[in-house]
């Protein structure tokens, strides 16, 4: 992360001359929005101090405007406390307003109601297949070594 930056400014003619310098910029803006993000997987409640640290930022300022940023881009949930300055991560409560959420939703009934249907098909099946009822009945009788 800070050697990342540290590596874009080092290079950074390189990444002009070469016309690469936007892009370069926009890789080290995403790998900080990743480690972010990432830290959202494995804790509730963070410092912006530690999350700074951990996505190689200058301190809790800027830490704070990312995760200001990204919680206004629905990137993550998150509530921060500035009185301590802690960020508390939460649970990203699903958005079903939108025409593409509606289309998940119902390929997802779709999906759902195909698996009953081959349930339902193979229960019918093994039902009346004589061999399997055969196995399940002698499997339910007692041995002569059950009885003892």
């Amino acid at each position: 992360r800070a050697q990342f930056r540290a590596s874009l400014e080092k290079h950074g003619s390189v990444f002009e001359r070469e016309h690469n310098f936007g892009l370069a910029k926009q890789c080290v803006e995403a790998l900080i929005r990743f480690n972010i993000q990432r830290l959202t997987r494995t804790y509730l409640t963070l410092s912006l101090a530690h999350i700074a640290e951990s996505a190689g930022l200058s301190g809790a300022a800027e830490a704070e405007r990312y995760v200001t940023s990204m919680v206004a881009a629905g990137k993550i949930s998150a509530a921060i406390d500035e009185s301590n300055g802690m960020v508390q991560f939460t649970e990203r409560a699903d958005r079903f307003d939108s025409q593409n959420s509606a289309v998940d939703m119902e390929e997802k009934i779709i999906e759902a109601i195909s698996l009953s249907r081959k349930l339902f098909n193979m229960n019918s099946q093994l039902s009346t297949d004589a061999s399997y009822i055969s196995r399940i009945v002698r499997e339910r009788q007692p041995r002569w070594e059950d009885t003892g």
